[in-house]
């Protein structure tokens, strides 16, 4: 199964389960109140882990020496902190890994800052309709899921540079401006849905490359520490979209965001290293045995 299948398929799991649940919890609150819902979930969360137990093979649970010692209780803090240590040595030494959790990691602090303050102070100032808040945040979450389908299903046959280049450039600036200059309903429907089709894409392509890149004795400490990065600015994300909204207005709030977003999307056209993702590099191994990251 090409890499970027499998991660677009878990990347659609993901979003389709973002996309149902807060619907789902409306009409089930709705009809059976909301102690029931929390049952519900909790009873979710046991079939997961069934799931889980059933279903994943147990080879792939024992193919790190370091995972099988930790469950006996073997694995030592100063062990965990030197894998710990190889996984961000590897991000350093990759200019793509660490290229991409670094333009994530602002793409997400602005994501925040639009979902959690711009988007709902334009629907209360401008559009005077609570209900714009759903279908902006329906548009933008069917344009996900759409996009991330698209991803899996075209993304082994599509250039994994340009591709993330465009779908990045397309998903990220757009929507900052159409609030910024609208004040209807349906013209940011449509900017946001394209921008969710243009941004659902990139996650099948970014998993590919990670698989790729990172060998699978560091891929615990190595994705950990990706991910870790790539989220390090969500929890401000809010903070600073309000203190903007307050300081400057809303609608310079959305400018001045805005181009920090295209600014940030523009770095794969200008740094020549972001061409590595097309290739799929062999990891070598240091004298120590540990694998090498293959920096482009």
């Amino acid at each position: 199964v090409p890499n970027e299948r499998a991660a677009g398929l878990n990347s659609v799991a993901q979003r389709t389960g973002m996309l149902l649940g807060l619907p789902l919890a409306g009409v089930l609150i709705a009809v059976a109140g909301a102690p029931t819902v929390v049952l519900v979930d909790a009873v979710t969360f046991a079939v997961a882990a069934l799931l889980v137990a059933a279903a994943v093979p147990v080879a792939a649970t024992k193919a790190d020496d370091d995972a099988a010692a930790a469950a006996s209780g073997q694995l030592t803090v100063r062990r965990y902190l030197s894998r710990l240590g190889d996984g961000m040595r590897f991000i350093r030494a990759d200019r793509v890994i660490a290229g991409i959790a670094l333009m994530v990691a602002v793409a997400n602090l602005l994501d925040v800052a639009l979902d959690s303050v711009f988007i709902p102070v334009w629907v209360h100032t401008r559009l005077h309709q609570p209900s714009g808040l759903g279908l902006i945040g329906g548009a933008l979450a069917l344009g996900s899921v759409a996009g991330a389908l698209a991803g899996t299903w075209l993304g082994p046959r599509m250039p994994r540079y340009l591709t993330f280049a465009v779908g990045f450039l397309l998903g990220g600036c757009p929507v900052f401006i159409a609030l910024a200059f609208s004040s209807a309903l349906p013209p940011v429907m449509v900017v946001a849905a394209l921008g969710g089709l243009a941004g659902g894409a990139l996650n099948p392509i970014i998993g590919a490359v990670a698989y790729e890149r990172v060998p699978a004795q560091l891929q615990a400490s190595v994705l950990g520490a990706f991910r870790a990065s790539a989220w390090i600015g969500i929890p401000f994300g809010a903070l600073l979209g309000g203190a903007l909204t307050e300081w400057i207005g809303l609608r310079d709030a959305l400018l001045v965001t805005g181009a920090a977003m295209f600014l940030t999307t523009l770095a794969p056209f200008v740094f020549p290293s972001w061409r590595g993702m097309n290739r799929r590099p062999q990891p070598q191994l240091l004298p120590s045995g540990e694998p090498e990251a293959v920096a482009h």
